[in-house]
């Protein structure tokens, strides 16, 4: 009897502990998910809250003199490989202004760049080229020393590789090689500071100018001196136009260009006259090579009166009858 009772509450409770188990596991899963969400709201808070402080420190951060100078040479190789472009053009500049201090490592690039080798003097040229990125630099290294060394490399490189003739419709200055650009340009940034005084010294137009394809003629010059007035006159825009715009200028390089038949003696005899804008002579013998300020000449020109009546003409006689009274002078 006892046993049948038994067996009748366990079967009329059994519904009741399947409900009530039911709602545990949903009551359990609840906070579960609620838990979760929490812990993922609180991991992205704090990755957020890292990336934001991180950039904060970044636009806070300045390189000084000091950190500069603190700075070690490994471990500015190493910011050499960074791959953000800002990190390598700062190490960049610390290095070069090091260099640029450092009379050693000057005296190292020298004598790389007037090396016989091509593979020992591309890279010093390329060097020596980085460092010089500043007006202030020409200043600090450009000596006689520095020009002879630059001449040296550039007379390597006539023989280097066949240089292109000089062509009247384009220019071909990359055309030419690497080292010789890299030169070319360290003299035309030194003679835009400093003038072409060292560089007529170093013999410039004798040691290399002179030796570039300006299209000879045996026996005559007549081919090379047109090509070389058609650079100076009409080809602003040529890379070597403000070297030998700056030698022409000079007195003792203007020389060198005759001595070396890249101007004629008449250009070089035309040039003791006194000299106007554009290279127009006082004499006016130039003046189809500068139509352009023939042109304004004659539009001021054009602005003043041409004739005077007679009344304004006795007016200034009296006027100038009157100064001369004035003065003490008697006219005669």
């Amino acid at each position: 009897m006892a046993n049948l009772v038994s067996h009748n509450m366990t079967a009329a409770m059994a519904p009741h502990c399947r409900h009530y188990r039911y709602r545990f596991f949903m009551i359990g899963l609840g906070i579960s998910t609620c838990l979760v969400i929490n812990v993922m709201r609180r991991m992205l808070l704090t990755y957020r809250n890292a990336v934001t402080d991180l950039s904060v420190e970044r636009q806070a951060t300045k390189v000084n003199q000091e950190v500069e100078d603190s700075l070690q040479l490994c471990t500015l190789k190493t910011l050499l490989d960074n791959p953000s472009y800002t990190i390598r053009e700062t190490s960049s500049r610390i290095l070069c202004e090091r260099a640029l201090h450092d009379p050693a490592v000057v005296e190292s690039l020298l004598q790389h760049i007037t090396h016989p080798d091509y593979e020992t003097r591309e890279p010093g040229v390329r060097a020596l080229r980085m460092i010089m990125n500043s007006n202030r630099a020409v200043r600090e290294i450009a000596t006689p020393k520095f020009y002879m060394a630059i001449m040296k490399s550039l007379e390597y490189s006539l023989t280097d590789y066949e240089h292109h003739e000089y062509d009247t419709a384009w220019d071909n200055w990359n055309m030419r090689d690497v080292a010789e650009r890299g030169c070319l340009s360290i003299l035309e940034q030194c003679v835009r500071e400093q003038g072409p005084d060292y560089l007529v010294r170093a013999r410039f137009v004798g040691r290399w100018l002179a030796k570039e394809p300006w299209g000879e003629v045996p026996e005559d010059d007549s081919v090379r001196q047109s090509n070389f007035n058609n650079l100076i006159y009409k080809q602003q825009h040529y890379r070597l136009y403000t070297i030998c715009t700056a030698l022409f200028w000079h007195n003792a390089g203007r020389k060198q260009l005759f001595d070396t038949q890249l101007v004629p003696a008449q250009r070089v005899e035309d040039w003791q006259d006194v000299r106007m804008i554009n290279g127009l002579g006082t004499s006016g013998e130039n003046a189809d090579e500068a139509p352009g300020l023939i042109d304004t000449l004659e539009q001021v020109v054009s602005r003043r009166p041409r004739e005077q009546s007679a009344a304004e003409e006795h007016l200034r006689r009296r006027h100038r009858e009157v100064m001369v009274i004035n003065g003490n002078i008697i006219p005669g």
